[in-house]
């Protein structure tokens, strides 16, 4: 039971998976998944993640921004 929860937001609203491994895996491949359709933006200052997300074809940016949005 259990797993790591990473919370997408998406144009239409925000989704939340469940990853059954590891919660990174998982947003990478969700990010990936959105950027074949079109723009996708991932929110982390974990250096790592970031690398492995613009990889995919994602953007990416700090948590900085997205607390300056709210």
């Amino acid at each position: 039971p259990g797993g790591t929860r990473s919370a997408l937001l998406t144009e239409e609203r925000p989704v939340i998976v469940r990853a059954r491994g590891s919660g990174d895996d998982e947003i990478v491949r969700q990010a990936g998944r959105y950027a074949a359709d079109g723009p996708a933006l991932v929110v982390t200052a974990d250096r790592e993640l970031r690398s492995r997300c613009a990889a995919v074809g994602a953007a990416v940016t700090g948590p900085r921004w997205l607390l300056d949005l709210l």
